[in-house]
């Protein structure tokens, strides 16, 4: 995974990037502006995505970290929804312990 990757996908993880659907997006070219992803400036002449949240967060990133960001949320959401589903399943019961037998004393 390269090092972008490895850090949207830390962020995601640590809840410092939003996992939910933006309600806006907006392509254009870069502002000289830094990517919430990866931390890199988008200097002009780059492809930058503007992803506005019903919460009224912003999101700036580069279209590729946009992409991986797009692809590592959705990952992180199956692996929630998983465990979810994991915890409302009844917990197996207990085996039985067999007693270990003592010795006689005779």
């Amino acid at each position: 995974m390269e090092p972008a990757s490895q850090r949207i996908q830390a962020k995601l993880q640590f809840g410092l990037l939003p996992s939910a659907d933006p309600v806006k997006t907006w392509p254009g070219q870069g502002s000289c502006a830094y990517c919430d992803g990866c931390d890199a400036e988008i200097p002009p002449g780059q492809a930058e995505v503007e992803l506005v949240f019903a919460h009224g967060g912003t999101l700036r990133l580069h279209e590729t970290c946009a992409e991986v960001w797009l692809a590592l949320k959705g990952e992180l959401v199956k692996v929630a929804a998983a465990d979810l589903e994991r915890r409302d399943q009844p917990a197996a019961p207990p085996h039985p312990v067999e007693p270990y037998p003592l010795p006689s004393s005779s």
